[in-house]
């Protein structure tokens, strides 16, 4: 879907989502916005690093590249006046009518960096959003685990979310997927370990997705005090055998 701003001059801004970190694995849409485009952004912090990496064997020779520095560890009130100053960079291209590609791993609107600047600029020029494959699919189908299927649930939180979530009993026709598990990782598997019907057991651990140093493994194997940035957890629902 294209948002169409009053600015009929301006370029248009896509939120490219590039997959889970395996060029393979980027749509053809996401090919041909990423060859066409004048610009090519991202951010550039210790957690953001592999969005350009993903693309950068399509990078032409007309590109203007920007990797904006944002620490995804400063305060809220830092990354408001990261995005601001990212919004008016991008915007100056905007309007002398250059086409900015903004490079997401995953999928744009799936806890994505390009919501924040979707709302500085959603008037300033036309939005287009292009989709990619989120990390937890690549997961499960790496690990040939089903998500779910007939009247299973599926619930995605991020860690901090999940440390409310796993305090409650779950149930166990819901698949759950635990996004950016970092320094929360140990924390949370203590409190899988806490419930029944086998939880841990059904939970799986994953970082670097996508990429030759990609990791996977029941979660109780996992035995480290935190996990990458972009780690995450998936727990498939109770099935009979």
């Amino acid at each position: 879907m294209t948002h169409k701003a009053t600015h009929t001059t301006t370029g248009t801004l896509y939120g490219v989502g590039v997959g889970p970190g395996d060029p393979s694995l980027l749509t053809l849409k996401a090919v041909s916005c990423i060859e066409r485009a004048h610009v090519l952004a991202w951010i550039e912090s210790p957690q953001h690093t592999r969005s350009f990496d993903v693309v950068k064997h399509l990078r032409q020779q007309h590109h203007m590249t920007y990797g904006t520095p944002i620490d995804m560890g400063n305060t809220e009130q830092q990354r408001v006046r990261h995005y601001d100053h990212l919004a008016s960079r991008l915007k100056r291209h905007l309007c002398q009518g250059h086409d900015v590609a903004y490079l997401t791993l995953g999928d744009p609107l799936l806890y994505g960096s390009f919501t924040y600047l979707m709302e500085r600029l959603r008037h300033t020029c036309a939005i287009d959003i292009i989709p990619g494959i989120p990390s937890f699919c690549a997961v499960t189908a790496h690990l040939q685990q089903c998500l779910a299927q007939k009247q299973e649930t599926l619930t995605i939180l991020t860690a901090q979310q999940a440390l409310t979530r796993l305090a409650h009993p779950l149930n166990s026709h819901e698949a759950i997927v635990i996004l950016k598990g970092g320094k929360h990782i140990q924390t949370l598997r203590r409190m899988l370990e806490q419930h029944g019907d086998k939880t841990i057991e059904r939970a799986f651990y994953a970082e670097h997705v996508g990429t030759p140093q990609q990791t996977s493994m029941p979660l109780c194997a996992y035995d480290k005090p935190s996990a990458p940035y972009f780690s995450l957890i998936v727990i498939t629902p109770h099935r009979s055998a």
